[in-house]
């Protein structure tokens, strides 16, 4: 959470991308956002929806890379981190969109 002094803050909820198991640590991502303005009591929420993995990593079995793809630096470890996806879907509800969904689809290529 982060406040500013003045009533506002920044709420976040995390997830893992459920590649874990006692060698592969869990990656975090965020799954939602919420924000008060200190005025208004409901918060405006951002949800954040994930396309395929992306690891920095050498190994490529899909026991590996659970369902990801490999995007490999210039010397990856056996077992490396998430570095993206190929779409990120953030969805907006609250103030700024009233009662409707606001839809944003930043996304890069790997």
């Amino acid at each position: 959470m982060a406040e500013n002094g003045y009533g506002a803050r920044t709420e976040f909820d995390y997830e893992d991308d459920g590649r874990a198991d006692w060698s592969m640590p869990y990656n975090y991502r965020v799954a939602e956002m919420r924000t008060y303005d200190g005025i208004h009591a409901d918060p405006v929420r951002v949800s954040y929806t994930y396309g395929t993995r992306c690891y920095d990593q050498g190994s490529g079995g899909s026991y590996y890379t659970n369902g990801g793809v490999l995007c490999r630096g210039r010397h990856p470890a056996n077992i490396g981190p998430l570095v993206g996806h190929d779409v990120v879907t953030e969805t907006s509800r609250g103030i700024r969109c009233g009662s409707r969904a606001c839809t944003a689809i930043p996304s890069f290529l790997h």
